[in-house]
Formats: structure tokens, sequence, C-alpha cells
């Protein structure tokens, strides 16, 4: 008989992820070929999931880190608990995977419709909480000597985690939510998040969750997820360059930055070779296409060209449009307050633009005052006596 015994607490990466409407979607379909697309998420989940996860030589061992990658009827779960890894980091790779896992499968979805099959696409919602569970154990006999094993995980963070997965019906972007918990860890990365008050049942009836808005998504490890879901590296590239159909790309706001993430991504492969001119002028072309553009990434990344070209009051000015509707996105306030710095300090200064800059300074102090950092706060300060000055 084994022997189980709860040895300690930790903090765990928990994540849910559940086909949309399934019940519908499967009354379409008929029970056959509902089952057959059960069946692909659920490979592609778990090939995906375990490419991201599960691919450390130490969660073999399962003494101190563990991970789970599971998909069971139209649901999958990833649960990991990795001392190794941040917080930040763990969040982070779920949200990339939620996403890339939601690329992958638009491109099977698109190559049916090819076929007139389904009548609907097969849509996933995602939930990602980093929270405290019990670690359950068992004990072993290796060379005379008995040692801890985890086994599983459980308590009240695994709960609350498929509460915020069922929360993102409400999403009007990627349906991709995390918990307030799991949102802070993303402080510092260049991931945009539109805040919600949901009623998580049997749980909290108001509680703050965060939808994914747009993501860019640096250093997007495709080549580590070659083939997954039968489709290789070189087809999932060619659907975000030669293939992608520019309806779907307005009726999925998420895959617009996710698209930008793609193509940057290969810009260090392409760089010196014939097709260097052709990738850059469509990422170029991708981020200035609409020209009222309200994608907070695709803002950013103007910016940032703008900033890299000597523009910096045009940059600005996208940073400023970001600030309104995301002032807790903080790559945008550390962009804007670069920008203002370099605007100050450049040598052919023309008093126009110094207005400007002090204009910024004075309303980012006033009316984000509550939220901006200790730093931010300092940094604008300078700005402005160096404008004095």
């Amino acid at each position: 008989m084994t022997a189980y015994s709860v040895s300690s607490t930790a903090y765990a990466l928990l994540m849910f992820v559940d086909i949309v409407d399934s019940s519908v979607y499967s009354s379409i379909l008929g029970i056959e070929k509902f089952a057959e697309k059960v069946l692909t998420f659920q490979e592609l989940f778990r090939d995906l999931g375990r490419r991201y996860f599960n691919n450390r030589p130490y969660f073999d061992e399962r003494v101190d880190s563990w991970c789970d990658v599971d998909s069971r009827g139209d649901e999958g779960l990833i649960f990991v608990v990795d001392p190794r890894q941040s917080g930040a980091e763990l969040v982070h790779s779920a949200v990339k995977f939620a996403l890339e896992l939601k690329a992958r499968l638009k491109i099977l979805n698109l190559k049916e419709k090819e076929k007139d099959l389904p009548p609907r696409e097969m849509k996933i919602a995602a939930g990602i909480h980093y929270g405290e569970v019990a670690i359950i154990t068992t004990s072993e006999l290796k060379e005379d000597v008995y040692r801890k094993l985890i086994n599983r995980i459980m308590g009240y963070s695994i709960n609350y985690a498929k509460r915020v997965e069922s929360s993102s019906r409400i999403g009007r972007f990627s349906q991709v939510f995390l918990s307030k918990e799991a949102a802070d860890l993303l402080s510092y990365s260049p991931v945009v998040l539109s805040k919600y008050e949901a009623s998580l049942k049997g749980i909290q009836s108001n509680d703050e969750v965060y939808e994914v808005r747009s993501a860019f998504l640096d250093e997007v490890p495709l080549l580590v997820a070659d083939g997954a879901g039968g489709i290789d590296n070189e087809q999932f590239l060619r659907f975000f360059t030669e293939d992608f159909i520019e309806a779907e790309f307005l009726r999925e706001p998420w895959l617009k930055s996710f698209a930008l993430s793609v193509l940057n991504s290969r810009k260090e492969a392409v760089r010196g070779s014939a097709s260097e001119k052709e990738y850059f002028d469509r990422i170029s072309k991708m981020a200035w296409r609409k020209p009222t553009e309200d994608d907070p990434i695709m803002l950013y990344w103007r910016a940032q060209e703008c900033e890299n070209s000597g523009k910096y009051s045009r940059a600005v000015t996208c940073l400023r449009d970001i600030l309104k509707e995301y002032p807790y996105f903080i790559q945008a306030r550390i962009k804007i307050i670069e920008a203002c710095y370099r605007m100050v300090e450049a040598k052919d200064k023309i008093p126009s633009e110094m207005i400007f800059v002090r204009d910024t300074a004075e309303e980012l102090l006033e009316k984000y005052e509550g939220i901006l950092l200790e730093n931010e706060k300092k940094q604008l300060k300078e700005i402005l006596e160096g404008i004095k000055a």
C-alpha cells in the first residue's frame, strides 16, 4: 500500500484551458466529428504543453519540482511546481503557450474550412493563476535510503484557477485570463492586460481578473514546437507571412500582436539574406497598416520604430495613446520617459518640442501620480528640471 503525506507547501503555476461552448459545438458537428476535434485538441495540447513545461530533466526526480500536463475531455490542464523558475517566468511561458496553442488551432481550423468543414471554428479559453498549494508526497526506497517524491498537489488555488478560466467567457480580445496574482507577475513584460470585475462561482461574487489584450512575445519558441499539431515551423511561419487571410487578421484581436511577434522572431534568421527586406517591410506594414490603430502592442511597435529613426515626438504621441487606455502598461511608461530624455538631451532642440516634452512630463506626473513608480517620478522631475535649465 502506497503511503501519501502532505510534506510542505509551494507556489505553483496553475492553468486550465477549455473548449468554448463545447456542447453547442458538439450539437452542430455531430458526435463523431466533435470527438475527432476534441482528440485533435487533446493531442496538440499535450504535445505543445510538454515542450513548453515538461522538458526539464530534474522533473524526473520529482524531489522539489513537479509538472503535470494532461488533457481530459474538452479540457486541458497544466500544473507546475518549479523552484528553479520564478513565478514571472512561468506565467509568461503560460501566456506564450496559450497564444501559440490558439494560433496552431487557428491554422488547423482554416485548413478544414478549405474542405467546407466544420461550419464554425473551435475556440478555446484559458485561465492562469499562480498560487500556493499543498505538496502530496510518497516515499521511495533507493540505495537503502528513503526519499520523498512529489506525487500531486492539492489546494484552494487549483479551484481558483479553474474559476478564472470559467470567467474568461466575458473576454473581448483573447479569452486568455489571469488572476490578479498572475497578472502582477507580468508587470515588466510587454503584455497588455484588460481588467474585469467577475463573479467567481463559489469563491467570490466580485473579483479582479485580467484578459490578455495584446502581447509582444519576444523569443517565441517556434523552433521548439516544430511539428506540433502536424504543423512544421515552415508551415507555421508561412501562415503569418504568405498565407495570412486579412479577414481572419481583423476578426481575431489577439492575432495582430501574435503575428507581429512571429515575424519579429525571424528577424535574426533572415538578417543578411535575400528575404531580409521583405520580412522587415512586412513587419513595418503590419504595424502601420491601420491609421486609427488601437492595439497597444501595434502602437508600441510604431513608437519603437519612430524612436529608432529619431522621431521622438511621434514616438511619445504613440505611447501617450497607449497610456490613455492602459496606464498600468509599464513598458510604455518606461519608453515614453526614455524618449523625453533623449529629446531634452538633443543638441538641436526645438522650442516647440521642449514644450511638448514639458506638457507630457507634467501630464504623466499629474494624471498617473498614484501608479507611477518612485524612479519614474524622479526621472520625470529631472526632465522638467532639464528643460528649465
